[in-house]
């Protein structure tokens, strides 16, 4: 008998659980969005604003803000854990946003860097930069659509990628781009609207470029975005908006691309590299000023589809004179180059090798349809 009530405890004990390591969700501080501008007044410090629910019933705001200082992100959010009372819960992280100067002077980078080493930070968290403003002033906004600025920034990020309008640039892939000597990182470019305090709200702007030594080189505008995703071959949904010289008049059209076929052959001569790119483009146009004439209808799609074609190429070939000015290879043509030629891409420095690169671009768009056409006269 007393055998079977030794085993009965035993298993008793095996059956019982215990939470050694819980947390109270109302002792962590959850945050969701964290922010980094500079410190005026010191250029070695920066500025840490975070925003994270309020759980209290008493509270007056659904969001607590708060901004700390520090030498380093690690000593940021250590000294923001020492004012809140609380610990700091990072795995709720959405958002990353950071001032246009902590990104031209590098203090980004190492701010990303840092966080790489925090182990609770979610890598799957967004990362923009604003211009015009500062990440505090981004996170201290109540948008009419959502009160909680981090979650209304997040959905609008997700958006835009949806809409095909930006990469999707999240911390993790930040870290992979930022060591491959072969590509260099973007990051989503936002500013805040002007107007009452009450309206203002968030938008999408451009597209940065960051250089070899992790500083923002330049800007891409939202025309550039498009064929950013173009060369790289990553068009979701592509609407396209430009003007074509067509039948002796400047025409605007409106085309959706349906799909692209590249084609990157690298080469070196005398030294020197040489990138070509094919770049086929299939594309609906669905507005154009243009009346069809049905006994010319394959001459019109014709001469549409050679003036289009050197629409794409005049553009690809200035976005890629503007990144090899900055000695920033977005596109990642790198990858082609190493893998092609494998010898000669060993030990070397490849941000000063592209920018004296030669650069190649043939382009062919196919019409599949044209929708709506309007003749102003």
């Amino acid at each position: 008998m007393k055998k079977f009530a030794a085993l009965f405890l035993i298993a008793a004990l095996l059956f019982t659980s215990g939470c050694w390591d819980y947390k109270v969700i109302d002792d962590l501080a959850l945050i969701f969005a964290i922010g980094i501008d500079q410190d005026d007044t010191d250029p070695e410090k920066i500025i840490v604003s975070m925003n994270n629910p309020a759980f209290e019933e008493e509270a007056e705001e659904p969001v607590v803000r708060t901004s700390v200082t520090g030498y380093s992100v690690q000593q940021a959010l250590m000294n923001a854990q020492v004012q809140r009372n609380r610990a700091l819960a990072l795995g709720k992280l959405s958002v990353l946003i950071f001032s246009e100067e902590t990104a031209k002077n590098g203090n980004m980078h190492k701010a990303l860097q840092h966080l790489e080493q925090v182990q609770d930070v979610d890598p799957s968290s967004w990362v923009c930069i604003v211009r015009g403003s500062t990440a505090q002033q981004v996170l201290y906004l109540s948008p009419p659509e959502q009160p909680r600025a981090a979650i209304y920034l997040t959905e609008l990020l997700d958006i835009s990628f949806n809409e095909g309008r930006v990469p999707r640039v999240l911390l993790f892939r930040y870290w992979f781009d930022s060591v491959k000597e072969e590509k260099a990182p973007v990051i989503p470019i936002i500013k805040i609207t002007k107007g009452e305090e009450e309206n203002k709200r968030v938008v999408v702007a451009g597209l940065a470029a960051i250089d070899a030594q992790g500083r923002m080189a330049g800007e891409f505008t939202d025309a550039e975005m498009l064929i950013y995703k173009v060369l790289k071959d990553e068009i979701l949904r592509g609407r396209y908006y430009t003007h074509i010289d067509y039948a002796e008049e400047s025409r605007l059209v409106t085309s959706m691309i349906k799909n692209i076929n590249r084609n990157i052959k690298t080469e070196i001569v005398k030294g020197k590299p040489v990138i070509n790119l094919e770049i086929r483009i299939d594309l609906n146009i669905t507005d154009i000023d243009l009346t069809l004439e049905s006994k010319f209808e394959e001459e019109i799609f014709r001469g549409l589809e050679l003036a289009l074609s050197r629409d794409f190429q005049g553009n690809m070939l200035e976005f890629l004179e503007k990144t090899q000015e900055w000695e920033t290879d977005v596109v990642g043509l790198g990858q082609f180059m190493r893998i092609q030629n494998p010898q000669w891409f060993r030990n070397r420095n490849w941000a000063k090798d592209y920018g004296n690169s030669e650069i190649n671009v043939e382009t062919e768009v196919r019409l599949k349809s044209i929708g709506t056409m309007v003749n102003p006269r």
